[in-house]
């Protein structure tokens, strides 16, 4: 089964790849990272292979996942080289999540990774929890670090949402505006218009003494005839 995974070249158009417990160890990573086939992946799931530093430096290494949003690697075996070789990564710019707890990192490699400036969107680095050698300042830290992310997120798509709304009042006051002024308009012209067709009338009522006496004659009203 891990064969079919690792040596796979047909799912070209995978998008979602859950291998946890899959007992695919480094050997397994590195074929995994080395596919050039899998271009579209959005979510692979890792947890539980006991990946190593091998592992994760070949992940690190991957250049084909430029669509990659969250990457799993919680409960494995990655040290500081192995942090060290992932957060060296520069192709997964649409990277949103990276789930690295229950492994062995320390405070150096948690600040590697959290420098990546590849990872421009990156909005959860999981690496709190499970790692030993990260100090309490640090857990401390990256934990008020993502509350302060998490704040600032909520007040700017709260800002978007009012934001919307005042651009959906500017519109709906413009369109008031244009129709009020398009009624206007329209007033004018017809005030033009019954003002034409009167002048028209006048122009046949003086014909009227002319043909009054003819039998059978009757004068239709169409201000637009060109005929008769």
């Amino acid at each position: 089964m891990s064969a079919f995974i690792t040596d796979n070249k047909i799912l070209t158009r995978l998008k979602l790849s859950q291998l946890n417990s899959t007992n695919l160890k480094d050997e397994g990573i590195l074929k995994i990272a080395q596919n050039n086939t899998w271009n579209d992946l959005r979510i692979i799931r890792l947890s539980k292979n006991e990946i190593g530093n091998d592992g994760a430096i070949a992940l690190g290494k991957n250049d084909e996942w430029k669509n990659l949003r969250l990457l799993d690697l919680s409960h494995n075996q990655i040290e500081r080289a192995g942090a060290m070789g992932l957060a060296k990564n520069n192709t997964w710019s649409e990277l949103v999540e990276i789930d690295l707890q229950y492994n062995q990192l320390d405070d150096e490699s948690t600040f590697a990774l959290g420098g990546n400036s590849s990872w421009r969107k990156l909005e959860r680095l999981l690496i709190v929890k499970g790692n030993p050698g990260v100090s309490s300042v640090r857990r401390l830290m990256l934990d008020l670090n993502s509350r302060v992310s998490n704040e600032i997120k909520r007040e700017l798509e709260e800002s978007k949402e009012k934001a919307f709304e005042i651009l959906i009042d500017e519109k709906e006051k413009q369109f008031k505006a244009g129709l009020e002024q398009l009624l206007a308009d329209c007033k004018d012209e017809r005030k033009e218009e019954l003002k034409r067709i009167w002048d028209e009338r006048e122009k046949f009522g003086k014909a009227d003494n002319e043909i009054e006496n003819l039998e059978g004659f009757h004068l239709i009203w169409a201000p637009h005839l060109k005929s008769l």
